[in-house]
């Protein structure tokens, strides 16, 4: 708290600022500091796990599942990576973040030396990530790069997604994405702006009716579904998950095969 009252994350520290940290918080790196989980949060958080080694964890997040904490927020992975110490004394690390109703994969970091690590490969556009999505509509190009300035906190930010469209039928478009920035909701923010929305989008959409689609299921079609990098032994690691269910349902109604997609093809993608 600053001054007795809550803060958002963005706020400004003033000189002469009264700043309270929680107990929970004023701790030595060296103590071994728990949150109280339950044992089904506990189990909960170890289901998510798909990879660990000494020094990375890949999390399957599920859609609904808020990355970080905010209002209305009971449960996030934050929360849950006190379960995911396994035999470390230091907890986990986020390295970076995906939307609450985005799925997929999620790297986190077991060290403090690793999270350093992670986020300077993020900062360096070192780690390449793949997103599927389900949209409305034909986008005019199959292949191409989206390439335009987003709003973010008021000011006008470049943002640069390469995308591809691998399945069209009926109304929509299943796609997969590359982003190169890493803009808050880039994704859902450019795909709105071309006049494609994501299927079961609330919050980026054109027409309301698109919320009421009954041929496909509307939580968001948005999949985190792969993510390479190499390692601090020059080792590459990647890591492709398979859509949520509904998503996958929502392939089925759509005669599309995700096996049938050449990610490799993509990954080699530049755009001219």
């Amino acid at each position: 708290r600053i001054n007795g009252s809550r803060i958002k994350i963005s706020h400004i520290l003033k000189e002469n600022d009264l700043i309270k940290i929680p107990k929970a918080l004023r701790y030595e790196n060296t103590e071994k500091v728990e949150v109280n989980l339950s044992k089904n949060s506990k189990r909960k958080a170890l289901e998510l796990v798909v990879y660990k080694d000494n020094e990375f964890i890949i999390l399957n997040k599920p859609s609904g599942l808020s990355v970080q904490g905010g209002a209305n927020v009971k449960i996030n992975v934050d929360l849950l990576l006190d379960a995911l110490r396994f035999d470390y004394d230091e907890r986990p690390k986020l390295v970076h973040r995906i939307d609450k109703d985005t799925s997929g994969v999620l790297l986190v970091a077991r060290t403090l030396k690793s999270a350093k690590f992670a986020t300077e490969l993020f900062r360096n556009r070192k780690i390449s990530k793949i997103y599927l999505a389900i949209v409305f509509g034909k986008l005019k190009e199959n292949i191409g790069v989206i390439d335009f300035p987003l709003v973010e906190k008021n000011k006008l930010l470049d943002s640069k997604t390469f995308y591809k469209v691998i399945h069209l039928k009926s109304e929509f478009s299943i796609i997969a994405l590359k982003p190169i920035t890493g803009r808050k909701h880039q994704l859902r923010k450019q795909l709105y702006k071309l006049g494609n929305p994501i299927v079961g989008d609330d919050k980026y959409y054109i027409d309301k009716n698109n919320m009421n689609n009954f041929f496909l299921k509307n939580n968001l079609n948005l999949h985190a579904f792969y993510l390479s990098f190499y390692n601090n032994d020059k080792k590459k690691l990647e890591f492709k998950i398979l859509p949520n269910l509904n998503m996958i349902d929502n392939f089925t109604k759509l005669d599309f095969d995700i096996s049938n997609f050449d990610i490799n093809s993509f990954l080699d993608f530049k755009h001219k």
